[in-house]
């Protein structure tokens, strides 16, 4: 038994299941509603500006030099990376497949991998070493600025000038 708004009454098994029904489909309804809304507002607001400079690889594939790549150019610009990619895969099977199986195996992946540590740890030495001139020479500069200010005299003004009898 139910209590609503003083009355009792019972609900039948199949009533509940209608009111469920019916209260399913009126929060899909609103939520399909809520879904229109929202993509009725989006259509209406201004688009960002989607138009990215192109990168220095893209741009010798541009050749109407509009700064876009029409469709044609753009399936050049992608056979040409997956070109590139090809032959790198190609460079790197001939470097390190060892056994000329075709095939790159475990020891030939640890060899890989290796290469790759090394390559990296000498990338990250001349970064250090960028940055270690580059904060030696910003030293140098602050000690040569010192070093002039400290050799020239001190400028006195005329009020704290001494003065004269």
């Amino acid at each position: 038994m139910k209590h609503v708004l003083g009355e009792s009454f019972d609900m039948s098994l199949g009533f509940k299941r209608k009111l469920q029904r019916c209260v399913a489909i009126g929060v899909l309804g609103i939520f399909a509603a809520s879904v229109l809304m929202i993509s009725a507002q989006a259509a209406d607001a201004p688009k960002p500006a989607t138009k990215k400079p192109l990168t220095e690889l893209a741009a010798p594939f541009d050749l109407d030099k509009d700064g876009e790549l029409s469709p044609a150019e753009l399936k050049a610009f992608e056979d040409s990376k997956k070109a590139n990619h090809d032959k790198r895969r190609q460079d790197e099977l001939a470097k390190y497949d060892l056994n000329h199986d075709g095939k790159i195996n475990k020891d030939e992946r640890e060899k890989i991998k290796a290469d790759k540590d090394i390559e990296k740890a000498r990338v990250d030495a001349e970064k250090a070493k960028a940055s270690a001139e580059k904060a030696k020479l910003k030293a140098d500069e602050k000690a040569k600025t010192a070093k002039e200010k400290a050799s020239k005299p001190p400028v006195t003004s005329a009020t704290n000038a001494p003065a004269k009898p």
